[in-house]
């Protein structure tokens, strides 16, 4: 009985890794397909999802590490009003953020360094009534303009395009789009208007990742 949870403990955990590969292999291609998009010009992708059940902080983070590494000054935003978890992947991640920065009108007083070179942050931040209705697309407008004066590339992580208005707002601000699929999930239904919601307002589908744990 014991050897038999062995193989399959052993079995799982090979799956699970092959999944973590390909998930890497992924984030690569776009890396390398977005990057030759950086010579003219700054990059901002929204990272976003059909469904809205299910987390992909951990994609979020992976892509944002993959530009730092390749000498990318680039800056990770944690836009996902859902569930901002993304400062787990940070140390000392201070209280106030995006939201706060939209009511007071200064983002670069949230942009926090990271022990990670080429990486900065900028978490969710401190939930308000009065912080929320702030997220209008002027506000949006103006930070991100300061976010591209001191960043090559911006990763704003978001939940799901097709059930939130304020990931919308996002997708009109940004160059790229880049969707996270869950396999065996995700229905081709809400794929396609996906693709048809962000081409009536000039954006496609940049590249996709497939998520399936």
């Amino acid at each position: 009985m014991l050897s038999v949870l062995k193989r399959q403990t052993h079995k799982k955990s090979k799956k699970r890794v092959a999944q973590d590969q390909l998930r890497a292999n992924q984030i690569k291609m776009i890396r390398t397909r977005l990057q030759k998009r950086i010579e003219a010009k700054h990059l901002s992708i929204l990272v976003t999802t059909a469904d809205k059940s299910f987390n992909h902080s951990l994609i979020s983070y992976e892509l944002a590490l993959a530009f730092a590494e390749q000498g990318k000054k680039t800056v990770l935003v944690d836009a996902n009003l859902k569930e901002p978890i993304l400062h787990k992947w940070f140390e000392e991640v201070m209280p106030f953020g995006l939201v706060n920065a939209l009511q007071r009108g200064d983002i670069a007083r949230y942009v926090q360094q990271t022990k990670i070179k080429n990486l900065s942050f900028v978490p969710y931040g401190t939930y308000t009534k009065e912080a929320l209705e702030s997220w209008r697309i002027d506000k949006l407008e103006a930070l991100m303009k300061v976010l591209r004066l001191q960043n090559e590339v911006i990763i704003i992580e978001s939940p799901s395009y097709l059930a939130y208005s304020e990931t919308q707002m996002l997708g009109e601000l940004v160059d790229e789009v880049v969707v996270i699929v869950k396999q065996h999930k995700d229905k081709i239904g809400q794929l396609r208007q996906l693709k048809n919601d962000l081409e009536s307002n000039g954006k496609e589908i940049s590249g996709m990742i497939y998520q399936s744990h």
